[in-house]
This record gives structure tokens, sequence and C-alpha cells, in this order.
């Protein structure tokens, strides 16, 4: 019996070293394809070619032993992979340099880094302004200029660069709350600028897929070229109709989530629960929320703060319901109220929507690309 076993091992062995051959095969291929990509400016990260591949795979899949969810995690395993390799060519090639001088103020900052390396790399004249050498660049020389500043620095900054600055300089703000600096930088400024908020926090190691929101503020015809540098290294970039959609939509995104987290943390931390225990204990869908969790203490916890005190300083009705509703919940539970769980479940209706399989099936996707990369 266990020679016969040893006989299929060492077929699947040879199998899987057959495999192993073919997936260095396909990579050097991708090699090939990072370089063509590098010469002719061609974006990193193709999302409509990504999404017919996995679907012409699935459709030719007519091998029962083949699961369609096992072909779409493996293909994605191949283009993560895929794109890091390329990545690692873009960067290992530095473009012909660039006539454009760009400025990043906050430039030693972890999100300032990550653009002043992109920037570099692509061959523009980049330089780096933090408090302390604010006078070593001339700012009047700039072709465009990155504030990446705290919120409640930006108009102090942005009051003194404007009085330096050319007139036709494009000013690109990263700010997570933009509703009131953004429309005093716009009556303040005739020039051409650009608002965007990087989606990742200054921890990425990469920044393929990574989200960068952006909004047309003036003059978008001067400052489509930094839009097409960000999708061609790799950014997916979505664009806002303006900057009170962004707003509205990052108090759901951001300050509330950050807002939750603050609450958990501090719950934790008052029952004096062993941290480890807790992961090693909690189901493996938890070990998502708890990743997102550790990732939210790890950063700067100045910057949430700003964050939700930006989104929330001038409009607390979210936070108000949210008050409410845990008093309704905390006076039923109380009371044992069992209609309770019939009055706050929405499945029910949310299975009414035609999207709710979908999101179904993406929240399924992740949870098994995550067992995976684990």
């Amino acid at each position: 019996m266990k020679s016969i076993l040893d006989d299929v091992r060492n077929s699947i062995d040879i199998i899987d070293n057959k495999i192993l051959d073919l997936v260095n095969e396909r990579f050097e291929l991708i090699k090939k394809i990072g370089l063509l990509k590098f010469k002719y400016n061609i974006i990193l990260y193709d999302k409509n070619r990504e999404k017919k591949i996995i679907r012409n795979k699935i459709l030719n899949n007519i091998n029962n032993n083949i699961s369609n969810n096992f072909i779409y995690n493996l293909f994605k395993i191949f283009f993560f992979e895929s794109y890091k390799i390329q990545l690692k060519i873009i960067n290992n090639k530095k473009s012909i340099k660039s006539n454009k001088n760009i400025v990043i103020i906050g430039g030693t900052g972890k999100i300032g880094k990550i653009f002043f390396n992109i920037l570099d790399k692509k061959g523009y004249n980049v330089f780096s302004i933090n408090s302390k050498n604010w006078d070593c660049f001339n700012i009047n020389k700039a072709d465009l200029i990155i504030i990446s500043v705290p919120i409640s620095k930006f108009k102090f900054i942005f009051d003194k660069v404007i009085t330096i600055c050319k007139e036709d300089c494009i000013l690109v703000d990263v700010l997570s709350n933009k509703s009131c600096n953004i429309k005093y930088a716009k009556e303040k400024y005739n020039g051409p600028i650009l608002s965007i908020h990087p989606m990742f926090g200054p921890k990425i190691n990469n920044f393929i897929k990574k989200k960068i929101l952006y909004i047309n503020i003036k003059f978008k015809d001067k400052y489509i070229w930094f839009i097409d540098l960000l999708k061609e290294v790799g950014f997916i970039l979505y664009e806002i109709d303006s900057v009170v959609e962004h707003d509205n939509y990052m108090k759901y995104i951001q300050s509330l989530r950050y807002l939750f987290f603050l609450l958990y943390s501090n719950i934790l931390l008052k029952s004096n629960l062993n941290i480890n225990k807790i992961i090693k204990y909690s189901p493996f869908n938890n070990e998502i929320l708890i990743y997102l969790f550790f990732n939210f203490c790890s950063q700067n916890i100045d910057l949430y703060l700003e964050i939700i005190n930006s989104n929330f300083c001038n409009n607390f009705d979210i936070i108000n319901n949210l008050i409410n509703d845990l008093m309704f919940l905390k006076l039923n539970i109380n009371i044992n109220n069992k209609n309770l769980i019939n009055k706050y479940s929405f499945l029910d209706n949310l299975n009414n929507f035609p999207y709710i399989k979908k999101i179904n099936n993406n929240v399924n996707k992740l949870f098994n690309l995550f067992s995976i990369l684990k």
C-alpha cells in the first residue's frame, strides 16, 4: 500500500516540477512585457484585460476537477505577481530626464516619499521641502507642487506657496477632507488645481492596484499628464465630481470607520484581555477585521483624529445618530425585546437588490484569496 502511495506522490511531484517550470517560463515573458510597457509608457495595470483573461479561462474550463473559484484565485495570484515583476523592472529603469521641476511640500513624510520616488524614477527634477529646508529650493521655478501636509496646516502653506510660485504652476493637494480648504484654494489661486486622495496608508510596499481618488478643480488640460503618469505606474484612479461628494463619502468610508476602531481599541484596552488569544480564538473571517484593527493601531493616531475631527467638527449628525442607535439598542436589549432583530434585520430587503449577489460573491472571493495569500 505504501509503495503505491509513494508512486502516486512521485508522479505528482513530477507534475509539480513541470508546473513550476512553466510558471518560470511565463514570468520570463512577463519581464519582456514589463520592458515594453516601460518603453512605450503603457499603463501597468489593465483592469479590463485582467477581467477578460479570467472570464475566458473560466469559459474554457471543461474539467470538473477544477472549480471556477480555483481558476479565479490562481490567475489573481499570477496577475499580482506579474505586476510586482513589471513594477520592479520599471523602478530599476529611470526614464529620460524631464525638464519639469516638481516640488513636494511634506516630501519627507511617508506619503510624500512615495510620490517623490515615483516622480524621480520617471525622470522629473523632484525636490522635497519641509519646515526645516523651506528656503533651500526656488519654488518659483516649479511646474507642479504637491502639498502633502496635515489638514490643519494646509491654508497656511497654501498662502505661502501662491505668493512665490509661477502663475501657471500646477498645485496638487492630497487632503483627506477637502470642502473647506479646496474652496479656499479655488478662490485664492487662478492657476491649475488638482485635488487627489490616496486611498492607502503610508506603510504600503508597492502601489499596484492602490486607489487614488481625484477631483478636477481648475484647468484639467494642464495636468492630465500627471493623472496619466499615476495610471502608468499601476495606480487605479477614480474621478469624483466634487469635493462635497468626496467628503460625504469619506464620512462613511474613513471617519466613521476610524471612530469605530477608536472605540474598539478603548474597549479592548479596558478589558485587559490577551490580544494573542483574541487572534488565536477568532474565526477565520474575523482575522481580516483584526488585521485592519492592528493596522489602524500601528499608524499615527494624530492623523486619524484629525480626519475624524475634520469630517465631524461642523456636522455631528452621524455621531448623534450613532449615539441614538446605541441608546435604543441598549434599552431594547435590557428588556429582551426579540422584535429588535426583526427591526434591524435588513438582509431580506437587501436580497431584493440586484447587486447583493455580486457583493456576496466578491466577499467569498476575498476570503478565498486571503486564505491562499496568508
